[in-house]
C-alpha cells in the first residue's frame, strides 16, 4: 500500500508547476512553525515583513508573503492551503498563542479551513461547527453500490429534504460534475 502511495504522489510531481513541489510530514512542518519562532530560520523582524498584507491599487488584501493574514481574538493569525492532484494541505497559525493546526490529506477536496477553525476552537474551549459533509464523495459511494441512476435519485432527495449535513457549495457541484463524466466515460479511462 505505502509503495503505491509513494508511486502515485511521484508520479503526481509533474502536473503543475511553481506550486513549491515539496513532500512533508506533520511532523516535520511542526518541526519548521516552531523553528518560526526562533531566529533560527529567518529573523523575526523579516518574518514580521511577511506577516503584513500586501499593497494593492484598489481595495484591500489579507495576503501577505505567502500567507492569508487576519486577526481573530486580538491576535494575528496567519495561514495557507495548497494543493495538488488529490493531495491538500493546510497550516493555520495562531500567533499569539502559539498554536498550529496541520492538515495533510489525499482526499481531494476538503473542508481544512472549516476543519482548522473547529480544532482552534475546541482548543480554546469554545463552541463550534462541524463542517458538512462532501456531497461528491456521498454520490461516488451511492454510485459505486448503485449505479448513476440511484445516485441521481439519492441527490435528488437529499436536495429537496435538506438535511444539511450535505455541502451543496459550488466547488462540491463542480466535482460532482466531474464524478459524472468519469463514470460516463469509462471511470475516466480512454474509449477506443
Amino acid at each position: 500500500m505505502r509503495s503505491s502511495y509513494l508511486e502515485n504522489a511521484a508520479s503526481s510531481r509533474g502536473i503543475t508547476k511553481g506550486d513549491g513541489g515539496i513532500f512533508s510530514t506533520v511532523d516535520d512542518l511542526l518541526k519548521w512553525d516552531q523553528a518560526l519562532y526562533t531566529d533560527q530560520l529567518i529573523r523575526q523582524s523579516t518574518l514580521a515583513e511577511a506577516f503584513i498584507p500586501g499593497r494593492v491599487a484598489e481595495g484591500t488584501s489579507t495576503y501577505g508573503f505567502g500567507w492569508n493574514i487576519t486577526e481573530v481574538d486580538g491576535s494575528k493569525y496567519v495561514w495557507h492551503t495548497g494543493n495538488t492532484a488529490n493531495f491538500r494541505a493546510f497550516i493555520g497559525r495562531r500567533l499569539g498563542p502559539k498554536l498550529t493546526v496541520i492538515i495533510l490529506t489525499n482526499k481531494g477536496n476538503s473542508r481544512r479551513v472549516e476543519i482548522s477553525d473547529a480544532v482552534f476552537n475546541i482548543l480554546n474551549g469554545k463552541p463550534y461547527v462541524a463542517p458538512k459533509l462532501s456531497i461528491a464523495a456521498q454520490m461516488n459511494d451511492v454510485i459505486k453500490k448503485g449505479g448513476v441512476e440511484a445516485g441521481l435519485q439519492w441527490y435528488a432527495t437529499e436536495r429537496k429534504n435538506g438535511s444539511g449535513v450535505y455541502d451543496f457549495s459550488e466547488a462540491e457541484l463542480n466535482s460532482l460534475v466531474s464524478l459524472f463524466l468519469s463514470f460516463l466515460f469509462g471511470l475516466g479511462q480512454t474509449r477506443r
